[in-house]
């Protein structure tokens, strides 16, 4: 006989059913939408589930004030049932929210649990690398080292190379970090409340032929194209702002917003 999902493994099941919504976004299936809603009807009634269940229709409605603040209750909370878990499973939503500044500080959080989990460390690993907290992901990718992950290379090759880019063109890791919380902050504005809208984002780095390398922010945003035109107009009136973006950052970080860019390789879990 099946035994009873603990609370956070009861979340964890809707949200690995939310991350398979949003390949639907927009495509007029609402089973998964009545699903939804009849999963988060069958969560207990603790707080804890209260503002998961919260943060998860704030999420699917695409009402960023709403997540924010019902994510910022969960760090608040003392008495989380399975606090690593809450934490890295809503850092991951984040990317869906466009919160780079709350998923850095949820992996922050999460690294402080499960810290033998492999699974779990590489998740928070790849969480932070996608919200340009380079930092963290450093931090979690040294511990899949002394776990023997079989993961470990690849992302300590990754976080070396994007570290010493930045450095080349005089950019810290906050820095970065920082200007990916801003470009997450402009593409909000032109998502909220579009619940139709299919949405991915992701840090990747790329090669050109020329021999330039540069960090790469990458979203996919299934947009008209008069708003993806006003998207790189308002893009470009970022990156000339030199009050507002550091022009070091234009030489070592690129800005992508196309169909299906490279993204999230992570699992609610």
């Amino acid at each position: 006989m099946p035994q009873p999902l603990t609370r956070a493994n009861a979340v964890t099941q809707i949200l690995g059913e939310l991350q398979r919504m949003e390949a639907r976004r927009g495509c007029g299936d609402t089973l998964g939408d009545r699903r939804l809603q009849r999963s988060l009807a069958s969560l207990d009634q603790s707080s804890e589930s209260e503002v998961a269940r919260r943060a998860i229709q704030a999420q699917w409605d695409r009402d960023f004030p709403a997540f924010d603040a019902a994510a910022e209750m969960l760090l608040d909370m003392d008495d989380l049932s399975e606090p690593g878990t809450t934490y890295v499973n809503f850092a991951l939503m984040c990317h869906y929210a466009l919160n780079a500044d709350l998923c850095a500080r949820l992996n922050r959080r999460a690294l402080q649990f499960n810290r033998s989990d492999q699974v779990f460390v590489e998740t928070v690993a790849r969480n932070a690398w996608h919200a340009g907290d380079i930092k963290i992901s450093d931090q979690a990718t040294a511990r899949l080292g002394k776990l023997n992950a079989e993961s470990y290379e690849e992302l300590r090759d990754l976080i070396q190379e994007s570290s010493e880019l930045l450095v080349l063109h005089g950019v810290t890791h906050d820095a970065f970090q920082q200007y990916v919380q801003c470009l997450f902050e402009l593409i909000r504005g032109f998502v909220a409340n579009k619940t139709d809208v299919r949405l991915v984002s992701g840090v990747d780095i790329e090669d050109y032929e020329d021999g330039h390398q540069e960090l790469l922010v990458m979203f996919d945003l299934d947009l008209d194209d008069d708003t993806l035109d006003a998207i790189d107009e308002a893009l470009l009136e970022l990156r000339s702002d030199a009050d507002r973006v550091n022009p070091a950052l234009n030489k070592c970080v690129g800005v992508l917003v196309r169909d299906y860019p490279q993204s999230l390789d992570a699992e609610a879990c």
